[in-house]
């Protein structure tokens, strides 16, 4: 059943603002999509000089909570039509065991490792769309206050992906 699940889904690129067109590849009909929209997450691999860096479940709850309460102006689209109540769709994990590679960009020195986490942001399983060419649009942004880094942060995602789904005989 596992292997059935992974092979129904795609997972969309995770890119901050860009135009990503993926429509010469053909997702097969009734595959379903995942969209990582806007999230955060506190590791034990992430810099000590961080907040990011916690090691305990409770410690990296509180701070991927934190930075996920900053997530402003969500907003999701399929082909011109916006998703409804999509602050409902927000979801923290459990802490996970992860392994990073080397180089890793949130460590100081580039090692990677055996690492835990965990994550709080805002994920939607979209169900298969029917045959043809999509656009999927979304983002928001995180609004970080200034007495978190001395100075307020706006982290801004705006992304736009163009897809096409294939017929239920491009499956096979």
């Amino acid at each position: 059943m596992k292997d059935l699940l992974a092979s129904l889904k795609w997972s969309a690129p995770d890119i901050p603002n860009e135009t990503c067109d993926q429509s010469a590849t053909v997702i097969p009909a009734g595959t379903s999509i995942f969209l990582s929209t806007l999230d955060d997450e506190a590791s034990s691999l992430d810099d000590p000089a961080t907040p990011f860096n916690q090691t305990t479940p409770e410690g990296q709850l509180a701070v991927a909570r934190q930075f996920a309460d900053y997530i402003q102006d969500l907003f999701v689209s399929i082909d011109g039509v916006p998703l409804k109540d999509v602050t409902a769709y927000r979801t923290t994990t459990d802490q996970f065991k992860f392994t990073a590679p080397t180089p890793w960009v949130f460590s100081p020195n580039g090692t990677g490792g055996n690492g835990t986490a965990v994550g709080d942001g805002y994920f939607f399983m979209l169900k298969p769309l029917s045959p043809g060419p999509h656009t999927i649009h979304y983002g928001g942004r995180f609004h970080i206050p200034a007495s978190v880094f001395g100075i307020p942060v706006d982290i801004i995602k705006d992304t736009t992906l163009m897809i096409t789904v294939g017929t239920l005989e491009s499956r096979t």
